[in-house]
């Protein structure tokens, strides 16, 4: 089960932070690219679907209730983005890492048609365990900086003692190296 800080007040509060960022999962995950195809998505999820989200229940009409646009809108705004990132990732290493001598794999990726708040293009650096071919860690890149200072805190939340590390020959740095075998 994933742990994340609400940073929400109490007051209002109507559905868990986890039934909101699962059903963001799933609805982006089929296509959904935007808020209100998000609250689309959930609103047309059987009343099973929304059991198993944890949906909140009414009473009145003895239904599970998916989450409004403006609530999604609020969540997705003002969540930590990097917070999630890392609850994500110490979840998927406890069900895909299960023993030693994993191969991973760290690159960069400029995402195209994707700009930050300032309007520069978004730069990933990714770690993606070979088998079973998932992203166990990623980190935006800072446009002041460069991958170099990003692969220790990439890989530090990682359990990669018995691992082989593949990386870019910029990546072929003395403290780079000290980090990932020690």
């Amino acid at each position: 089960i994933l742990r994340l800080p609400d940073f929400r007040t109490a007051t209002g509060k109507r559905h868990q932070l986890a039934t909101i960022l699962s059903i963001t999962i799933c609805a982006a995950l089929c296509g959904a690219r935007s808020y209100l195809a998000i609250a689309e998505w959930g609103a047309r999820c059987t009343q099973s679907m929304l059991r198993r989200f944890r949906a909140r229940y009414d009473g009145a009409t003895k239904k599970f209730i998916s989450p409004s646009e403006p609530t999604i809108r609020r969540v997705l705004q003002n969540i930590d983005g990097q917070i999630v990132d890392n609850a994500l990732t110490g979840w998927l290493m406890s069900v895909t890492q299960k023993d030693a001598n994993n191969l991973i794999a760290v690159d960069g990726k400029t995402l195209k048609g994707a700009k930050d708040g300032s309007g520069k293009q978004v730069h990933l650096l990714s770690a993606f365990l070979c088998n079973p071919g998932v992203v166990i860690s990623q980190r935006k890149i800072d446009s002041k900086t460069n991958e170099i200072p990003e692969i220790k805190p990439l890989l530090a939340p990682l359990k990669i003692a018995g691992s082989i590390i593949t990386a870019d020959a910029m990546h072929t740095q003395t403290d780079t190296a000290r980090f990932i075998v020690e």
